[in-house]
C-alpha cells in the first residue's frame, strides 16, 4: 500500500512544494537527509512520480525535505535566452535549500539534473 498515495490534493499550488507532500517527510531512524528538489515537471505533469520518489526515500530510512521556497529550475526560461530571471530562480532555490542542514539534493526533474 502507497505510503502517500492518501493524501489529499489541494487546490493550485502557490509555490512548488505545496502541491501533494508535506514540507518534511520524517523516518524514525534516518540513515541520510536530502533535499528533494521536485522542479516543475513532477509537480505539473507527474505529481505520481514524485509521490513514488517520496516513497521510496521513505522506505529507505531517507529523511527528506521539500523545501515550500524553492521554484523553477529555470532551463526553460534559460533556454530562452532571460538569463537574468534564471540566475534568479537558481539563487532562490540556493537559498531555500541551504537552510535545510541536508547532506545532499536530489530530483526526478529531468530539466533540473540537466547540464545546460
Amino acid at each position: 500500500m502507497s505510503l502517500f498515495r492518501s493524501l489529499t490534493i489541494q487546490s493550485p499550488p502557490t509555490s512548488l512544494s505545496t502541491l501533494r507532500l508535506p514540507e518534511i517527510l520524517t523516518v524514525e531512524t534516518p540513515k541520510r537527509k536530502v533535499i528533494f528538489f521536485t522542479g516543475s515537471s513532477i509537480n505539473y505533469f507527474y505529481p505520481e512520480v514524485g509521490i513514488d520518489i517520496a516513497e521510496v526515500l521513505k522506505q529507505n530510512d531517507v529523511e527528506t525535505c521539500i523545501p515550500k521556497d524553492q521554484n523553477c529550475c529555470g532551463l526553460a526560461i534559460f533556454a530562452r535566452g532571460d538569463v537574468e530571471t534564471a540566475r534568479t530562480l537558481a539563487k532562490n532555490n540556493l537559498d531555500a535549500f541551504s537552510k535545510s542542514g541536508a547532506d545532499c539534493v536530489i530530483t526526478g526533474c529531468g530539466a533540473a539534473a540537466a547540464e545546460p
